[in-house]
């Protein structure tokens, strides 16, 4: 009985950690119960070869709830152009068949996006291909789950 009691506390704390480094490494703390799997892992590669420094995770929760979450946090914005788009564009973006949307740390969303300042991008379906086609339809994604990616962007 023991040694079962330190085997799940092992598999915890393993689970965890990437979640501790992502929040210290870039200040934005990790969706809770999302987990960086070997799928996750492997996703961030390909913005690994970029040069940027990323940690990928997923969560089997709805997309909504993860974004409220980034949404209440004091340190977080969205980007500034944002607010420029059309509110049919805003929309889609968060209620469309390929949902996707980033949060910037505060003082850097003028240039979220485009320069190496920490944000996350969480998106539902995504694909393991970064350079899938905008246009691809949303069965083409093949991960109807939740991607989280924290990045110097």
């Amino acid at each position: 009985m023991k040694r079962i009691v330190m085997v799940v506390c092992a598999v915890v704390l393993f689970a965890t950690a990437g979640a501790v480094r992502a929040e210290e490494k870039f200040g934005i703390p990790v969706y809770p119960g999302a987990k960086s799997d070997e799928l996750a892992k492997k996703r961030c590669e390909f913005i690994d070869r970029t040069g940027k420094t990323a940690q990928c995770f997923r969560t089997s929760d709805d997309f909504s709830k993860v974004y409220a979450f980034y949404k209440k946090q004091a340190n977080l914005e969205p980007p500034q152009i944002f607010a420029t788009m059309p509110p049919n564009m805003q929309k889609d973006m968060l209620e469309g068949q390929k949902r996707h949307f980033d949060f910037c740390k505060k003082g850097s969303s003028d240039m979220c996006g485009f320069a190496d300042m920490p944000a996350v991008r969480i998106m539902s379906p995504w694909s393991m291909n970064p350079n899938i086609s905008p246009a691809a339809k949303p069965s083409e994604y093949g991960n109807k789950d939740v991607l989280l990616i924290i990045t110097n962007k």
